[in-house]
């Protein structure tokens, strides 16, 4: 449970991190003259994930190749049937959650302040609350409502405190 939350953590950091980043590159981009759009700012996102991910699947590769490999199957045997059938689910992911979905994230960093964009992503798990329990049949916990009802919340608190600010 704690690399859990360790990882997590970390990952909300990147997030965050990458969020502001790509706000600064939009303004900087904006001050010498370029108008740069979500889809190129998700292209070159993607690309800069897709060589850290080429890094560590060398790595994983080069670790895998190091292992003894069990003799009561010969590797990849079952395998082929699995990614016949996976391919087509990792092709329409990678296309509406990468690509259009980082597309959008990063057009609403260069219209939106970087913590309400942040704020309206987080309600994400009130997408994948109902897809699991169609899909993989899991169960809805109370956490899981808890943590849906307190980010619904917050986003309303930041779109209406955004809506009438402060004078």
């Amino acid at each position: 449970m704690r690399s859990g939350v360790a990882f997590s953590v970390l990952a909300a950091l990147g997030n965050g991190w990458g969020a502001v980043l790509s706000r600064r590159a939009f303004a900087v981009a904006g001050a010498a003259g370029q108008n740069i759009d979500g889809p190129t700012a998700a292209y070159q996102r993607l690309m800069g994930g897709l060589i850290v991910a080429g890094v560590c699947l060398l790595a994983a590769a080069s670790r895998r190749a190091l292992a003894p490999v069990p003799s009561a199957q010969p590797p990849g045997a079952s395998r082929a049937g699995q990614w016949r059938r996976a391919w087509p689910w990792v092709l329409v992911t990678g296309l509406v959650g990468q690509a259009l979905g980082v597309s959008c994230y990063q057009w609403a960093l260069k219209t939106t302040a970087t913590g309400m964009v942040l704020a309206i992503t987080s309600t994400a798990p009130l997408v994948i609350i109902p897809l699991s329990i169609i899909m993989e049949g899991e169960k809805m916990t109370r956490r899981s409502v808890c943590g849906g009802i307190l980010a619904v919340l917050g986003v309303i608190v930041l779109v209406t405190v955004a809506a009438h600010p402060a004078k």
